[in-house]
Parts: structure tokens; sequence; C-alpha cells
């Protein structure tokens, strides 16, 4: 199953979103390289709040 496509303004908007840099990691790239970043993008700031919360709240009990 693929994703939905989605326009260059979407990514471009989500881009800026995640990143101040939005313009440097969107220049001279096509949609789907852009659509890549932003997954990168999201699984580093997943695991960025996974890190402070751990710093914060300490390991949690199974």
């Amino acid at each position: 199953m693929t994703a939905p496509r989605r326009s260059r303004e979407e990514l471009i908007a989500e881009l800026k979103s995640l990143s101040f840099y939005w313009r440097e990691l969107s220049e001279g790239k096509d949609n789907e390289e852009i659509a890549r970043e932003l997954i990168r993008l999201q699984s580093d700031r997943k695991a960025i709040k996974g890190i402070f919360n751990y710093k914060i709240l300490g390991p949690t009990e199974p």
C-alpha cells in the first residue's frame, strides 16, 4: 500500500511545521524526496520526545 500523493504545497507546509530549515531541506528536491525528509524528521521528533520523557520521568516498570 502506498501513501497518498500530496501536493508540493502540502508537503512544504508540513515541512515548515517541523523545521526552521524548510527552505534548505526542500530546495531542488522533488515531492518524493521531500516526503522522505518529512518521514525522517517525524521519526527524529518522536525519538527526541521519547528521550525527553525518559529523562524527566525515568524508566517505567513493565
